[in-house]
């Protein structure tokens, strides 16, 4: 399951978009489930999610927020038997952006577009003015079992649902894709090197 919620509390639940920039004084730039976060295996790790957020209405000019993150130097979410760590944590403050526009918050859709001074933040009270931005990232489920063991179509599935790239998918599941189609002899053939691969780093290690 991705983005599932908090596992102590069986009832946790995040309010639409709409209903938080209702309530606060904030606008999302985005949220959404975070492609290729979900720890890699047989059995891949549900996906976490990210969000980029602006001030937007306060009377003061900006909010203040408290954040209380770890996680961020190393994953929260190990995984098992062969699979993949989730994606870390990471908690990013960018200040002082020049231009900011309405048009020019609207283009920054994505976490590379962001733009201003950039400073990680994890544990503390910080100031979100006008003209900043915080992006949040929460880890993803680690993966059970090896990733060249999870079934073709499988893989296919996560792609046609964004779930992963087609990077990862040749780089980390090893399947090969003609044209968004799996091509099941060089498929074969790509795992079959990247576990000789493996054997020969295993015996220079």
């Amino acid at each position: 399951m991705d983005i599932g919620g908090e596992m102590p509390n069986p009832i946790s639940r995040m309010a639409n978009v709409e209903t938080v920039e209702g309530a606060f004084p904030i606008r999302y730039l985005f949220r959404r489930r975070m492609l290729d976060s979900g720890g890699a295996g047989r059995y891949r790790g549900g996906l976490g999610g990210e969000i980029a957020i602006v001030p937007h209405g306060s009377p003061d000019g900006g909010i203040n927020f408290v954040l209380s993150g770890k996680g961020s130097r190393f994953p929260m979410s190990d995984g098992l038997a062969g699979g993949v760590s989730g994606t870390a944590n990471d908690y990013v403050l960018f200040t002082g952006e020049a231009d900011t526009t309405e048009t020019t918050r609207v283009d920054q859709t994505r976490a590379q577009a962001l733009t201003g001074q950039k400073k990680p933040v994890s544990w503390g009270v910080f100031p979100l003015r006008q003209g900043d931005a915080f992006y949040l990232r929460w880890n993803g489920g680690g993966g059970v079992g090896d990733p060249l063991q999870r079934p073709v179509e499988d893989v296919v599935h996560d792609i046609e649902r964004r779930s992963i790239s087609a990077r990862a998918a040749r780089e980390t599941y090893g399947v090969v894709l003609n044209n968004g189609v799996a091509d099941l002899a060089a498929t074969e053939r790509l795992r079959q090197d990247m576990r000789h691969e493996r054997i020969e780093q295993g015996v220079q290690a």
